[in-house]
C-alpha cells in the first residue's frame, strides 16, 4: 500500500499548496498579501491586513485541507499513524511552499493544526487554545512555546512514536519556514543573527510587532 501512501502525499502536498489567503486577498482587497503586514500567506495575515471577517474562513480552509488528507489516510485508507502524519506534513510543505505562488506561502501553521486533530486531537486543541490565548494577551511567544511542548505532549498523553516524531518534524519545518521567510533577503553583519533569531522566536523582523503589522508596498504597487 506504499503507492497508495505516496499519491495521498503528493495530493496533499497540491491541496495544502492551494493559496486560500493569497485569494482571499485579491478578491476582497484587489491586494498580494505577501506585501502586506507579515508576508505571510495565512489567517493571520488576512485578519491583520485584509478583514477581520475574511481570516475565519482562511483558517477553516487551511486547517481542512490538512485534517481531510491526514483524515484520509487514517480512516478510510487506514494507512496507520506514519502515514497519516506524513500527509499531513506533505499537506504543510505544500502552504509554506506553494507551486501556484512560485514556492512562497504561509508558515504551515494552519496545516500543522489541522494535522494534529486527527492523529493528536488534543494536541491540535491546546495548540489553537494557545494560539488564541497569545492574540488575545498579544503575547506570540505562546504558539511557538506550544509547538515547541508538542512532542513531549504526545509522549505524555501516549501517542504512537510517529506522531511524537511528526511533532518533531513540524518544529523543524516551522523554523525553516520562518528564517526562509519566503526568500526574504537577510541583512548583513551582526544585524543578520539579530534577524535570524526574531525570525526564529517571533516570526519578524523588527522588534515592534506593531510596526511588523503596519508594512505596506513601499513602491505604491499592488
Amino acid at each position: 500500500m506504499a503507492w497508495l501512501g505516496v499519491l495521498l502525499c503528493v495530493g496533499a502536498y497540491l491541496l495544502g499548496a492551494f493559496p486560500t489567503a493569497y485569494v482571499v486577498g485579491r478578491l476582497v482587497k484587489g491586494v498580494d498579501i505577501r506585501r502586506y503586514g507579515t508576508g505571510n500567506v495565512g489567517a493571520s495575515n488576512v485578519w491583520n491586513s485584509i478583514a477581520p471577517w475574511a481570516a475565519v474562513p482562511v483558517a477553516a480552509v487551511d486547517i481542512g485541507k490538512a485534517a481531510f488528507a491526514a483524515w484520509l489516510a487514517l480512516g478510510p485508507f487506514d494507512l496507520g499513524y506514519p502515514w497519516a502524519v506524513a500527509v499531513g506534513l506533505c499537506a504543510a510543505l505544500g502552504h509554506a511552499w506553494s507551486p501556484y505562488l512560485r514556492f512562497t506561502g504561509g508558515r504551515g501553521l494552519a496545516s500543522i493544526i489541522g494535522t494534529l486533530l486527527v492523529v493528536f486531537p488534543l494536541g491540535g486543541l491546546i495548540q489553537v487554545g494557545m494560539m488564541v490565548l497569545g492574540f488575545l494577551i498579544k503575547n506570540e511567544l505562546l504558539t511557538t512555546l506550544t509547538l515547541l511542548a508538542m512532542p513531549l505532549l504526545s509522549i505524555a498523553f501516549g501517542r504512537p512514536p510517529a506522531v511524537t516524531w511528526g511533532c518533531v518534524a513540524m518544529i523543524l519545518l516551522t523554523a525553516v519556514k520562518r528564517v526562509e521567510a519566503n526568500r526574504t533577503p537577510l541583512p548583513s553583519g551582526r544585524e543578520r543573527w539579530t534577524v535570524i533569531w526574531r525570525r526564529l522566536w517571533l516570526d519578524r523582523d523588527v522588534s515592534s510587532h506593531k510596526e511588523w503589522l503596519a508594512r505596506r508596498p513601499s513602491d505604491g504597487k499592488e
